[in-house]
C-alpha cells in the first residue's frame, strides 16, 4: 500500500557543519563524522519544527545551537526538574561520553525555546 501521514526522512550528514532550516522538519539526521559537527537550529517561533539527531560515529561530537535568544530545555528527571540555557544555547553530545547509535529529538514551542522531548546516551546543555 502507499504510506500516507508523518514520514521522518533519514539523512546522513558525512559533511561537517550544517545549518538547518523549517524545511527540513522532521528528518532524522545521522552525524558520521569523526570531528565535531555543528548543527544551527532555525528560530524557535517555528511552532512544532522537530529534528532527531544520531551519534552515527562515536569518534565525533554533535554540537547544536540555537539562535539570538533562543534557548534549550531539557528536563533531567521524573520530578520534571529541568536544565535550561541561556539564549543562544549548546546542547552537546562530546567526543568523550558518546555512544554510536545515542539519539536526542528537540522541538520548537513556536516562542523561544527548543524542548528536549527523547534523548538516548550522555547529552549536555550550556
Amino acid at each position: 500500500g502507499v504510506v500516507t501521514g508523518l514520514k521522518n526522512n533519514p539523512f546522513i550528514d558525512a559533511a561537517g557543519n550544517d545549518t538547518l532550516t523549517v524545511a527540513r522538519s522532521g528528518e532524522v539526521i545521522i552525524a558520521t563524522e569523526a570531528a565535531t559537527q555543528t548543527y544551527t537550529l532555525p528560530a524557535a517561533s517555528n511552532a512544532g519544527v522537530t529534528y532527531t539527531f544520531v551519534c552515527g560515529n562515536a569518534g565525533g561530537q554533535i554540537t547544536i545551537q540555537s539562535v539570538g535568544t533562543d534557548t534549550l530545555t531539557a528536563l533531567t528527571d521524573d520530578s520534571g526538574t529541568a536544565i535550561t540555557s541561556s539564549g543562544p544555547g549548546t546542547l552537546l553530545n562530546t567526543g568523550a561520553t558518546n555512544v554510536k547509535g545515542d539519539t536526542m529529538t528537540i522541538v520548537a514551542d513556536g516562542v523561544t525555546n527548543w524542548y528536549m522531548i527523547s534523548q538516548n546516551g550522555i547529552w549536555s546543555i550550556t
